[in-house]
């Protein structure tokens, strides 16, 4: 169950705070997206906005994972919500700034990022400030909403700045010098739920009772795309790894 922000602790963005707490009613779209990137998980792992500790859980146990996110009521959740795990560390990390010498002192072996490059401007110098930190032979394991025709209403209020293609993304992670392991599209149902809410009806969230229906759907849905991987997808899978140092 997700922390409710206290009055004390509000967040700056409300559509993303309500939208971040309906989400947290979907626990079998999060353990999906979690069995997805778990397999590229290593020991040491830095999440990038972490919010209010949705998919933090199922990053553990691990050696070492540094929460982040930029917003104060954010954090302070995350300090709530991790207090009794000694392996977690809660930070404030805004990107694309990142301090080299600091980051790279934490010798983390992954980043992950959920539904999180899209807000961010200066995707390209993000990936490469995160490519410098991490350790060689390191990943980057990105979660991004995808087809830029699904773009609209919900994006526009979650202050999407884009939605991503395989081949933008792909490019984008080899710009970073990173070289791509693995790249796919996910929860091809999704987009027409996304389409209809976004682009037909131009809601700003979405409805609490749609995502918990979808929710319900999930292990059918996934099991499906195991057997038959979609040719597009609201969400898409990318995960690159670092060169390793060469001896």
């Amino acid at each position: 169950m997700s922390q409710p922000l206290t009055p004390q602790t509000v967040a700056s963005d409300p559509v993303g705070e309500e939208t971040l707490q309906i989400m947290s009613h979907a626990p079998r779209y999060n353990r999906w997206v979690a069995e997805l990137i778990q397999p590229h998980l290593g020991n040491r792992v830095l999440e990038v906005g972490a919010g209010i500790a949705n998919m933090t859980p199922f990053l553990l146990p691990r050696e070492y994972v540094v929460a982040t996110d930029p917003d104060p009521a954010y954090l302070a959740v995350l300090e709530q919500r991790m207090e009794n795990e000694e392996s977690v560390a809660v930070r404030s990390l805004k990107l694309p700034k990142l301090d080299e010498e600091s980051w790279k002192a934490e010798r983390l072996d992954t980043a992950v990022l959920l539904n999180i490059l899209e807000h961010v401007e200066e995707d390209q110098e993000s990936l490469d400030g995160l490519a410098k930190i991490l350790t060689p032979g390191g990943r980057i394991v990105i979660f991004v909403p995808a087809v830029h025709a699904l773009h609209g209403s919900l994006d526009k209020a979650l202050s999407h700045f884009r939605r991503y293609s395989a081949p933008e993304l792909r490019e984008k992670l080899e710009r970073a010098g990173l070289e791509v392991e693995e790249m796919k599209y996910c929860n091809f149902v999704g987009m027409f739920g996304w389409w209809f809410y976004s682009r037909v009806v131009k809601r700003q969230v979405l409805p609490a009772f749609q995502v918990r229906a979808f929710d319900l759907l999930v292990p059918i849905l996934s099991r499906l795309e195991r057997l038959v991987p979609p040719p597009r997808g609201q969400s898409l899978l990318a995960v690159a790894r670092k060169e390793r140092e060469r001896g």
